[in-house]
């Protein structure tokens, strides 16, 4: 986990397995990450914001087989989206962790 979390720039690649549309993406990463950040008590109106940028930024788009979205995080707290169409920047540090943790489970789940 000291990986995953340290203070230092990480640059995560999440590839899809299979095809997902924008808006099952951004409402299940948007779930869990609400989800994470209320039972941390860290869900206020900055993460809001936050949360519904990052919906409108990737609802339109579609991620097929082996398409990629990267997550860049800095140390700050600042945290990057990006994928061939869409970069997006989010000053959140509480929604930086709580894509931290998402990953962490994520890669747990998948070992």
């Amino acid at each position: 986990m000291t990986t995953i979390l340290g203070p230092f720039e990480k640059l995560v690649r999440g590839g899809k397995l299979k095809t997902l549309d924008g808006r099952e993406y951004v409402r299940k990463v948007s779930e869990n990450c609400v989800a994470y950040m209320k039972s941390d008590g860290t869900y206020g109106d900055e993460e809001e914001k936050a949360i519904e940028k990052f919906r409108e930024a990737f609802k339109d788009q579609n991620f097929p087989p082996g398409a990629s979205v990267f997550y860049k995080q800095s140390p700050s707290g600042t945290l990057g989206v990006s994928n061939l169409h869409e970069r997006i920047k989010f000053e959140s540090h509480n929604l930086s962790l709580s894509i931290s943790q998402q990953i962490c489970t994520n890669l747990i789940f998948i070992l």
